[in-house]
């Protein structure tokens, strides 16, 4: 699970990119039920960044869960309907959307483990775990 939250004084842009990506997770998990498809997870969710001016990230994706906490299949936040894998009961997913305000491209820092937008423009990051049911899906990362 991952939330974004404002701290301090916070512009009205980056007030909206947080929205907007909290609106994102909330559009993909309605999206998510037995019979749906990866593309129509990724789809709902690109179409609403997209209509607010932002820009989905592609270099990180949301992923199965299981086992191990990332897992096949790959749970990209762009996509088309109806395409890719379809979902099934009891499946687990991680969706989360990551959305920058200029551009969708990323770096990892010279650390190693942070990750920053390649333009040092705001970025913010939403994510539940799901399990996909046959009316839509129940959020395993309720706060």
């Amino acid at each position: 699970m991952a939330r974004t939250y404002p701290v301090g004084d916070v512009s009205d842009l980056k007030l909206k990119l947080i929205e907007v990506t909290r609106q994102a997770l909330l559009a993909g998990t309605k999206a998510t039920r037995a019979g749906a498809s990866i593309g129509d997870i990724g789809w709902v969710i690109q179409q609403l960044v997209e209509s607010n001016n932002f820009k989905v990230v592609r270099s990180f994706v949301g992923h199965g869960v299981g086992k191990a906490v990332h897992e096949e299949p790959k749970v990209p936040n762009y996509g088309q309907r109806r395409q890719g894998l379809k979902l099934k009961t009891n499946m687990v997913l991680a969706i989360e959307p990551m959305v920058n305000v200029a551009s969708h491209h990323i770096k990892i820092a010279s650390d190693g483990f942070s990750v920053k937008t390649i333009d040092n423009q705001p970025s913010a990051h939403f994510e539940d775990t799901v399990v996909v049911t046959d009316d839509g899906c129940e959020v395993l990362t309720k706060l």
